[in-house]
């Protein structure tokens, strides 16, 4: 994990993309921003691909922090503990607003 680099957790980064591909494989967008901790860029795509979304949607990923704590819902990631609370909160204003989505886990690269 990139978590665990030789300069120490103090130094590790991790980008963000998320790519948009419709129901016959055809990318439609991708998109991607700054290096973060490691796990807040993984929840910071999802919050991304939120943003952009039409409606209705499955979102792959393959972080399981990200998949099992959504499918935990809304209270548990905003606990005053849980990591990245604020992305979190971001996050679930979205799915309030009556969008269906769905998160699922994927093989990792």
């Amino acid at each position: 994990s990139c978590m665990y680099l030789a300069l120490g957790h103090a130094f590790a980064r991790a980008g963000w993309a998320v790519i948009e591909i419709a129901d016959d494989g055809k990318l439609l967008a991708a998109y991607c921003g700054p290096l973060l901790f490691s796990q807040a860029a993984e929840h910071y795509a999802i919050l991304m691909a939120l943003r952009q979304m039409a409606g209705n949607e499955t979102i792959c990923s393959d972080y399981s922090g990200v998949v099992d704590g959504f499918a935990k819902g809304r209270q548990w990631g905003l606990r005053p503990e849980c990591f990245h609370g604020g992305i979190w909160k971001l996050l679930w204003e979205i799915v309030d607003s009556g969008n269906e989505v769905h998160i699922i886990k994927v093989k990792a690269h």
